[in-house]
């Protein structure tokens, strides 16, 4: 058996170029469709008939019978928010149960990330959503005893534990830029509610959790084709962009390669 293709689709220019439907016309045999860089801070926008979704996070070969999605290592997920949107998406009589798979190495966007973000990003400019203090928990792994990058599959296969690690990782940023909170005013923090709902709407993720890395390269071998959905755009590169006025992730197509799994 031959093997499938796999084809990489992203964006020129810094985003909102209508990316979306030139996607689906060159993915139109592709049986997996996955996201490979950035969260909830792409709009990916799709109409079927009547019906028009805007998707930020799920890969958008859901509007396809059949196809499945795939949520690579390279992405920062807020559970939250990834749980609406199936929810979301659902009611729009697309069922992802099956359909959908999330990386068991792809990082979570914990309370201490948005939190974060919104006491200092708005100099850079931000969605607000954790997503670049997320990407740079990644590199920092650990503060002193802190472990600050937590994973789906690591925080479900202990979540007690790691339920606990979110919460020191809240209070440590609290407690660091306490000077900054008063500063911008931010007073509204209830440690306990923004912890216990992480930890729920993690929990929420168990049954779309993947944890084998050769999921999508396991397809290809079986002959079917692959595409790889870029979010935001090479303007917005971390490296190659116009930084510092970019996303925190690679938008490159080589990216598709390491986040894409």
């Amino acid at each position: 058996m031959a093997n499938g293709s796999s084809v990489v689709g992203i964006g020129l220019q810094y985003g909102d170029e209508g990316k979306i439907k030139a996607f689906d016309r060159v993915a139109a045999s592709a049986k997996v469709w996955v996201r490979f860089n950035g969260g909830p801070n792409a709009g990916h926008n799709l109409k079927v008939g009547d019906v028009h979704l805007i998707t930020h996070g799920v890969p958008s070969g859901f509007i396809r019978d059949g196809v499945l999605g795939y949520i690579g290592s390279g992405t920062v997920i807020n559970p939250e928010k990834m749980n609406a949107e199936i929810a979301y998406i659902a009611a729009h009589r697309f069922n992802l149960n099956n359909r959908l798979f999330i990386s068991a190495n792809a990082s979570l966007i914990q309370p201490s990330h948005i939190l974060l973000d919104r006491i200092s990003g708005d100099e850079v400019g931000t969605t607000g959503n954790g997503i670049g203090p997320a990407y740079a928990d990644q590199a920092l792994r650990q503060l002193g005893s802190l472990l600050k990058n937590i994973r789906v599959g690591d925080y479900l296969a202990n979540p007690d534990a790691n339920q606990m690690q979110v919460q020191m990782n809240l209070e440590d940023v609290m407690n660091r830029y306490a000077d900054l909170m008063q500063k911008k005013k931010v007073s509204d923090i209830n440690l306990s509610a923004l912890v216990n709902t992480f930890d729920k709407q993690t929990r929420r993720l168990a049954p779309y959790l993947c944890d084998n890395p050769f999921f999508v390269e396991e397809y290809i071998q079986q002959g079917h084709d692959v595409f790889f959905e870029g979010a935001n755009a090479v303007g917005l590169d971390v490296i190659l962009g116009t930084v510092p006025y970019v996303t925190s992730s690679r938008t490159i197509a080589a990216a598709a390669y390491t986040g894409g799994d």
